[in-house]
């Protein structure tokens, strides 16, 4: 016996246990999106593009960021410090007087940088606003209109309420672990964070489908033939991100691949743990009692 067999006759004994510990979670996660809420007002740490303010970018004239960091101070400006290739970055809510920051470099450590070389961005908060009310409207739309489409494709409400389990399970999940790291989420995450219903809702297509209509097998034969496919989609995904994050150096991209990384994981454990057991549940926990009933049946004649 493999260790898939293993996990599924775990699942196939302990399924109600499975579906308490999701659910338990989920209340979880959403009690601490709501603390955190009133707490702090607001449940994602949002980027400088999106919350607002100023970004100052000039290439690197053989400085530590350190030393950037104590110019700033020393002009009484402060600012999120940080560099990507050859470039320097600095964030700062409040607009910095970069005459004062030129001049206090060349002070400080002699280094002479051209002010026709630095660039600064001023970003506006009513944007990132706009986005995030998008997002959440997006989302909500979403999750209707795909539990109307996968409800009239198998015709059983139960698929409808695993698929909105599934995306409600995720998001709750991959929001709380970016909240709880106190992430800042640009315009690029949000569309990250888009690609969750895509591969949620394929692997929901995937195991629907063996779950309903492979109608001469147990359930544990058509969870088995769902499995493998399930696993290889988020583990293609996973690798990629996994991939990209660690050779290419853009801080967006970065940000694109570690949500994604994180949003396989949350959703290979819920396919396995949560999707899985929920049919079980739904659809199938009278298929030992028609066994056994069946058996006894055959021992009778």
């Amino acid at each position: 016996m493999d260790i898939l067999d293993k996990i599924l006759d775990l699942i196939e004994k302990k399924y109600k246990i499975f579906v308490i510990i999701i659910f338990s979670l989920i209340l979880l996660f959403s009690s601490y999106l709501v603390t955190k809420y009133f707490s702090s007002g607001e449940i994602l740490k949002k980027s400088l593009s999106l919350s607002g303010g100023y970004l100052i970018s000039f290439n690197n004239p053989g400085i530590e960021l350190n030393d950037i960091k104590y110019a700033l101070k020393y002009i009484n400006s402060s600012g999120n410090v940080y560099s990507s290739g050859n470039i320097i970055y600095i964030e700062s809510e409040h607009k910095i007087d970069t005459n004062q920051l030129v001049s206090a470099l060349y002070e400080l450590y002699k280094v002479n940088i051209s002010e026709s070389s630095i660039s600064t961005y001023e970003y506006s908060s009513s944007v990132g606003n706009i986005i995030f009310n998008q997002f959440v409207q997006f989302l909500i739309i979403a999750i209707i209109l795909s539990s109307i489409a996968i409800s009239i494709r198998y015709r059983k409400k139960e698929v409808s309420i695993i698929l909105i389990s599934t995306l409600l399970f995720d998001y709750l999940a991959v929001i709380s672990i970016l909240s709880m790291l106190d992430y800042p989420i640009s315009s690029i995450g949000f569309i990250a964070l888009f690609l969750i219903i895509g591969f949620a809702i394929d692997n929901n297509v995937v195991l629907a489908t063996n779950m309903i209509k492979e109608t001469d097998l147990t359930f544990k034969e058509r969870a088995r033939k769902s499995f493998r496919i399930g696993l290889l989609m988020e583990a293609i995904i996973a690798i990629i991100a996994i991939f990209l994050y660690i050779l290419v150096p853009s801080l967006q991209v970065k940000e694109f691949s570690l949500i994604l990384i994180i949003a396989t994981l949350i959703d290979t454990y819920y396919y396995i743990f949560g999707n899985i057991p929920l049919y079980k549940l739904l659809l199938f926990r009278e298929e030992k009692k028609e066994d056994h009933t069946s058996t006894t049946a055959s021992t009778t004649q």
